[in-house]
């Protein structure tokens, strides 16, 4: 946030939410089975994800992945190398989604429904959140996943049950990858070594995204 005062308030409502609302997470802990991704932001950014994706799924081989995904990353990712679901999905609520989808304003309400219906059709074990989103973290304190991993940095990381300080200094894959630390140590799994984005697409895949 730019203007000091909407990050006063954002402070002030985490503050609050923090001793009111904080969500807990299962005092079992036990290897999860469906793991969600949400990445709702555009090509590039969703590009630095991959990663941490690669990480998670190293770490437990055996758990179904998911992807709910904007249109335009999702394009990229149709043959992905995790064998995982994509659900595409616009985030109304983001100008930027509204100004390329055509979307007006009276339909953010619908979105967050939407994104609601789509978690709980999914019924992860999991759910991990790319790219600071204070409407994903309040959405997500409405459901009854175990485990959400999400930034807290756009506020409202205390409606997840693991808020997680995005780090401010390093490359964006770097810091992204602090979702794969957390995971880690809350399913006590090995953590692999960080790699480079590396992504595998085909000739109509690639014709598809360059049209």
């Amino acid at each position: 946030y730019k203007k000091p005062s909407v990050r006063w308030l954002i402070g002030l409502y985490d503050a609050f939410g923090s001793i009111f609302r904080r969500k807990k997470a299962p005092a079992k802990v036990s290897r999860p089975q469906r793991i969600c991704f949400i990445a709702l932001h555009q090509i590039g950014d969703v590009v630095m994800t991959l990663p941490t994706i690669d990480a998670i799924q190293t770490m437990v081989p055996e758990a179904e992945l998911s992807l709910i995904i904007g249109k335009g990353p999702a394009s990229l990712l149709t043959d992905n190398r995790w064998g995982a679901k994509l659900y595409i999905f616009d985030a109304a609520w983001q100008k930027v989604v509204r100004q390329f989808s055509g979307q007006a304003t009276n339909q953010i309400a619908a979105a967050k429904q939407r994104l609601l219906d789509r978690l709980n059709q999914i019924n992860p074990d999991v759910v991990v959140v790319f790219h600071p989103d204070v409407v994903v973290n309040q959405l997500l304190g409405r459901t009854t996943i175990p485990h959400t991993f999400s930034f807290t940095n756009a506020g409202g990381g205390f409606w997840t049950t693991h808020p997680v300080a995005m780090p401010q200094a390093g490359h964006q894959v770097e810091r992204d990858y602090a979702l794969a630390q957390a995971l880690a140590e809350t399913f006590h799994a090995r953590r692999p070594p960080l790699t480079r984005p590396h992504l595998e697409t085909n000739l109509v895949t690639r014709d598809k995204v360059t049209a």
